[in-house]
């Protein structure tokens, strides 16, 4: 009895471990010192600003091919050495980026950080919702702990382009590649981590069906056709794509053309990302109040009109308190969104499902990214600014009748303590 009580104390132990190094994890994953200035690096060695947002389109193909191959294989070979696979192609991704100041590294980097992306993609969310699963009989939700590793990423994102922007104002286009490989440096330590965690994957209950990629496959399809509320949250994602990584592509040389100083360029980031951690980490409070699809307008509906008005209205002050808004809102509903997947979703499958989701949205992002591309080579950054706006809007518009006509979201009061083959059969019920 005692070394029953002592083994699972030590397994819990290593939970609350992996948790932690996780947090920290995502703290590096935040750490981006290249993100103010790296559109005007690629600018300066030649590359168009089309071929900027072109760049964003491969990293979405990589992505889009890599989902499900990344996230079979860590269902099958486990969502730690996904991880570990994630960083070390990014850290490269990046390397890249450093090495080859053009057009070719442009490319290149973009589509390696696609498939970093992908291995990322479902499997970090994952690793973190099996170390925390155990404590969802406490008060702390998975909602409020994933909140907190994703205000981590928020709050070194904050810290690290604010200190780029003054790094910036002071040295100028000289301090550019040395932002690049500190983040570089950054994202090669938090692989070293990663190896560290230990994989807390459920077993497969019948042996007869083991863990081949097939019946994975097959059985992630199952549940993302069947559930209404997982296939209702995939529309979703696919409507609502936000455009903030368009935004970050275009944002810096259009600042540039309207006056907005240069130390801004990493002010914005760091105080729309301040924005953005205190939304993100309280967001699951918003469902004691309102049903999810009221969530959705009240978040994504303002990023929409601040894309309509960054088109507008062009002075200085009005495009940073347009961006700063934008930038705290990005992705705030992701939290919820992880609950209610993740919920319905076994411990077999839970990468390949969050990995499916992620490759639908790629897929939409492709198509939109292109689209944007073509404006801006045609029309300008203002007209792609008011398609991303009026697209989301209409979007957003759609998501909220599809959720209210499914009924399948509401406000989530209690998490579910069933096992993993439990929650599986309550899936298709």
């Amino acid at each position: 009895m005692a070394m029953k009580m002592s083994s699972q104390s030590s397994y819990m132990a290593d939970r609350i471990k992996n948790t932690t190094k996780l947090k920290l994890v995502g703290f590096l994953y935040g750490v981006h010192f290249h993100m103010p200035i790296i559109s005007l690096y690629f600018l300066l060695g030649g590359a168009s600003l089309q071929s900027i947002v072109i760049s964003q389109t491969l990293y979405s193909i990589f992505s889009f091919l890599g989902e499900l191959p990344t996230g079979i294989f860590a269902d099958k070979f486990g969502q730690k050495l996904s991880i570990i696979m994630g960083y070390l192609v990014e850290t490269i991704g990046l390397l890249v980026m450093f090495l080859y100041p053009n057009i070719f590294g442009l490319y290149l980097a973009y589509s390696l950080i696609g498939i970093a992306e992908a291995f990322l993609s479902g499997s970090q969310e994952a690793l973190f919702y099996e170390s925390v699963k155990e404590e969802k009989q406490s008060t702390a939700s998975y909602q409020k702990e994933y909140g907190a590793f994703l205000s981590n990423v928020t709050i070194s994102f904050a810290v690290t382009t604010f200190i780029s922007g003054l790094i910036v104002s002071i040295l100028g286009i000289k301090s550019y590649p040395y932002l690049i490989l500190v983040t570089t440096i950054c994202f090669g330590i938090a692989s070293i981590i990663v190896m560290t965690l230990k994989d807390f994957k459920a077993t497969i209950k019948d042996a007869a069906k083991g863990v081949g990629v097939f019946h994975i496959l097959k059985e992630s399809v199952r549940l993302m056709r069947h559930n209404k509320t997982i296939f209702t949250l995939i529309a979703l994602t696919a409507l609502t794509l936000s455009g903030e990584y368009f935004l970050y592509g275009v944002y810096q040389p259009y600042f540039e053309q309207n006056g907005v100083p240069p130390l801004f360029l990493g002010l914005v980031l760091s105080f729309g990302a301040l924005l953005n951690y205190f939304i993100v980490k309280n967001a699951y409070r918003l469902e004691r109040f309102l049903p999810f699809e009221k969530i959705t307008l009240l978040l994504n509906l303002p990023i929409a009109v601040s894309f309509i008005l960054m088109a507008i209205i062009v002075h200085p002050i009005f495009l940073i308190a347009l961006f700063i808004l934008m930038k705290g809102l990005f992705e705030s509903q992701a939290p919820i969104i992880s609950d209610y997947v993740n919920e319905y979703t076994s411990s077999n499958i839970r990468s390949t499902v969050l990995s499916g989701m992620s490759l639908t949205k790629s897929f939409f992002q492709i198509i939109l990214r292109l689209v944007l591309a073509v404006i801006i080579g045609g029309w300008g950054v203002q007209i792609a600014f008011l398609t991303q706006g009026f697209y989301l809007i209409i979007g957003v518009m759609i998501a909220y009748w599809v959720m209210v006509k499914c009924g399948c979201t509401h406000k989530i009061s209690k998490h579910y303590l069933e096992s993993d083959e439990e929650g599986l059969n309550k899936t298709y019920g």
